[in-house]
């Protein structure tokens, strides 16, 4: 998703040679109408309110069928979903916003929790430092798929020289045919690739055991160890509650301008 704005340009002008439009419902014919940049957009913004209805259900399925399961379900429906694109970005706008949009959002927002849920579970005491750098690696993703995006569709990394609408002369799409062709391919490269590594990575989440092994004995001088730091009860609440409560909306509020922000 962080690399929605490398391929906006190449889905885009993909988008434009098929003549799909902007009409959600229906094409209308007509050239000026023809999808843009700036159509696109819905396409991101609807992938983060895809994970941001369905993390909650995510954190659910973490639970019932464990992390490892969990991560599987959300990756691959999420590399399904990008591999669906390769073909409904062939006949149709709106079925490439369920396919790239929806369905890639919220397969994302159920997978989210899982690495998350057991990073936890592992470094109780540390959980930020945990949870920053799960984050800090996904957002360090597009330095990695972003170059091979670039790489496979345009290799040459040739600028976009169409300028359809002589008024906004900054908006430019590509017409050639060698670089706009491979935008399926393309799709299904990516999928390949995103299902192989969340395959790798999910096999390595693993909940701790309940009981740890008893530490191995220490040799030499005896050595005083210090109390363990008290910590607080887990509070448990009930969804109800958590919906009422101050904090879950100012959370909510901090996601949602923050994606609106980016979008």
């Amino acid at each position: 998703i962080y690399t929605f704005a490398n391929m906006n340009v190449y889905i885009c002008s993909y988008l434009r040679k098929v003549g799909a439009t902007a009409q959600i419902w229906g094409d209308s014919g007509i050239d000026s109408d023809l999808v843009r940049s700036k159509d696109l957009s819905l396409c991101y913004a609807l992938a983060v309110v895809g994970i941001g209805l369905s993390v909650f259900i995510g954190g659910q399925l973490e639970r019932r069928v464990g992390p490892r399961v969990g991560a599987l379900v959300g990756g691959w429906l999420m590399s399904l979903g990008v591999a669906l694109s390769a073909l409904t970005i062939q006949h149709s706008y709106t079925m490439f916003l369920f396919t790239y949009g929806i369905m890639f959002g919220v397969a994302s927002g159920l997978a989210y929790p899982c690495p998350l849920s057991c990073a936890f579970k592992w470094m109780p005491e540390q959980r930020g430092l945990a949870g920053g750098l799960i984050l800090a690696g996904t957002g360090l993703s597009p330095l990695i798929f972003g170059p091979l995006q670039t790489i496979f569709v345009n290799p040459h990394n040739k600028p976009p020289t169409s300028v359809p609408y002589p008024d906004q002369p900054e908006e430019k799409y590509y017409e050639d045919s060698e670089i706009v062709d491979r935008v399926p391919l393309l799709l299904l490269h990516l999928a390949a690739i995103y299902a192989t590594i969340q395959f790798i990575a999910a096999m390595n989440f693993v909940s701790p055991p309940e009981t740890l092994p008893p530490p191995m004995p220490h040799r030499g001088p005896p050595r005083t160890v210090p109390e363990p730091a008290k910590s607080s009860p887990l509070v448990q609440i009930s969804p109800v509650s958590m919906v009422q409560s101050l904090s879950f909306w100012t959370l909510w509020l901090l996601f949602f301008f923050n994606g609106q922000i980016v979008s």
